[in-house]
This record gives C-alpha cells, structure tokens and sequence, in this order.
C-alpha cells in the first residue's frame, strides 16, 4: 500500500502486464501463459490489496510476476509509481495425510 502525506491525496491502485511466469521446474512460459496467470488476480483500486480470484496449479506458474501502479488523482500535478509484484505459489498437498498408530485423533502425539 502507499502513502501520501497530501491533506487532498487520492490515491488510485492497478495492476497490468507485462507480466511473467515461470512453471514449477523453473522453465519460463510465454506470454499467453502468463496473461492467463495474470488474469487470476484482481486489485482493490481504492486499498491496493491484491487477491488472487481462483486457485492456481504450482506445476504451471511457481512464479508470477506483474506490475502494480499506484496514481494520485486528486493531486495539483498528478503522481504514479511503480513496482513489480512477485507472486510466488506454493505446493499444496491434494490428499490428507494419514497416520498410523500410535497416531490418532485422541491421541495426536506422535
């Protein structure tokens, strides 16, 4: 988030490619692919939170990189900056983990 220290600020959040991702091997994939990374986020223009809309697949995209840019809208001379954003996704397990005894619900020591 940024911080303006102008009484009148108003400030404006986005986020655009270009953008890049890299696959779970390390391998970067073109830029259909990381339009298509890109399009699982979404900003709050007005909080500049970045939250991801769908889940996404570590084999595809380990990596995601896109930019975020920042406006003052309501300033005498208009302001912008920027920064890129790396994402970076982890490994989810699918299944659940199963224990053997002496593990068990009531007894959850190992």
């Amino acid at each position: 988030t940024a911080w303006d220290p102008d009484e009148e600020s108003d400030l404006e959040y986005d986020i655009s490619c270009p953008c890049r991702v890299w696959d779970g091997s390390g391998s970067q994939l073109g830029d259909e692919d990381a339009e298509n990374a890109f399009n699982n986020f979404r900003v709050d223009p007005i909080t500049g939170e970045i939250v991801l809309i769908t889940s996404m697949a570590y084999k595809k995209s380990s990596t995601i990189e896109f930019q975020a840019t920042v406006k003052d809208i309501k300033g005498m001379k208009p302001q912008t900056d920027n920064a890129t954003v790396t994402i970076h996704v982890l490994v989810a397990e699918r299944n659940k983990p199963i224990f053997g005894p002496p593990w068990s619900a009531g007894n959850p020591w190992i």
